[in-house]
């Protein structure tokens, strides 16, 4: 019943009002992370003030993976403002709501390559396994993978090693040894990497083929 007055409560006249239910739902965390609530949060991030665009980021990040949808991440990455105020309530519900990189994984490449490249320090991305990025280009051969892959790991800070058919992939103080299916994958890899480090300027060996 308490949700239920809320929900209406977000379609209400006043602004105080929508962003006092929006406060209200996110006291409630995953409590209220119900299909209707998640939906009526969405359409609040676009409501026509900025409180309640803050306080819809807010309740949304309070209900964590609840609400890991790509909806719901796809339209916290594209809220953008002058100030940079609900542009930080929005990174902080995207890290709120990606804690794990199973979650993050499942997303896919795409969605992935989008929180990589949208220009704000997402902590989530520190908890994504480098290791399990590459096993999944690996598995998939989809070279969509390739962009988290190399973007992360230069994020990270993460060491990777290629010697051969060789992986060996220092990450979370974790060393890590990984083979490639085959010598397509192998250069694809390599290429990625080598690509990144011109970009940022770096100096990056290329081994010879196995």
């Amino acid at each position: 019943e308490v949700i239920t007055k809320l929900i209406s409560a977000l379609e209400d006249e006043s602004e105080y009002v929508r962003y006092y239910a929006c406060q209200a739902l996110g006291d409630m965390g995953e409590k209220a992370a119900t299909n209707e609530v998640i939906t009526e949060l969405i359409n609040a991030l676009e409501d026509e003030s900025e409180s309640v665009r803050y306080y819809a980021c807010q309740a949304l990040g309070a209900m964590g993976k609840k609400v890991a949808t790509n909806e719901v991440i796809t339209k916290l990455v594209n809220i953008h403002d002058d100030d940079g105020k609900l542009s930080y309530q929005a990174k902080n519900a995207i890290d709120d709501i990606l804690q794990s990189s199973s979650i993050m994984i499942a997303f896919g490449p795409v969605l992935i390559s989008k929180l990589c490249l949208c220009g704000r320090p997402l902590d989530c991305l520190k908890n994504v396994s480098l290791n399990e990025l590459i096993r999944k280009f690996f598995d998939t051969q989809d070279a969509d993978w390739l962009l988290p892959v190399t973007e992360i790991a230069f994020q990270k800070g993460a060491a990777v090693l290629i010697n051969e058919d060789k992986l060996m992939v220092y990450d979370n103080e974790e060393l890590i040894e990984l083979r490639a299916p085959n010598l397509k994958l192998h250069n694809e890899l390599i290429k990625a990497f080598t690509n990144k480090a011109k970009a940022l300027h770096l100096s990056f060996a290329i081994p010879s083929n196995p």
